[in-house]
């Protein structure tokens, strides 16, 4: 059972060498400095409407954050604790997203309808929503759902 958060194997080793190599205080910074380029990476994805640049940004900058997270887990010893909690935390949105996907076919069902469209909403789509996986769309999650850093609580 891996969450894709914790490494393992040679992965690992080259983790704690680079902790070796470059100190833990200066990973931790290092970890700082890459969410911020992540959260930059994430900006420009908006505004540039997914170009292919952005993108490929997006995706260089995750690939940091995960590798600066793994070492943190590392340096402190975490791998069995945080893999846990993941997915503690998925299954938590699991049951989020089957709670939403109820609520919505309910009020489907009571309402005798699709929903309704909004201007620029040729699909009829309602703002917020999320696909279900069956082809249907439901309401993003609600505030009580998750914490203001878009993680499940």
């Amino acid at each position: 059972m891996s969450s894709g958060v914790v490494f393992k194997g040679y992965h690992r080793n080259i983790l704690e060498m680079a902790l070796r190599l470059f100190g833990k205080e200066a990973q931790e910074w290092m970890l700082i400095e890459e969410m911020g380029e992540l959260m930059q990476a994430m900006s420009k994805r908006h505004r540039a409407r997914d170009s292919d640049e952005s993108m490929v940004r997006l995706t260089d900058e995750l690939a940091d954050v995960a590798i600066m997270l793994g070492q943190i887990i590392v340096m402190h010893n975490l791998e069995d604790p945080v893999e846990h909690m993941v997915y503690q935390k998925l299954d938590r949105l699991q049951e989020i997203n089957r709670r939403h996907v109820e609520e919505a076919t309910h009020d489907q069902r009571r309402s005798g309808g699709e929903g309704s469209s909004t201007p620029g909403n040729q699909l009829g789509k309602t703002e917020g929503s999320v696909p279900t996986g069956d082809g249907s769309e439901t309401e993003g999650p609600k505030e009580e759902d998750s914490l203001h850093s878009g993680t499940v609580s």
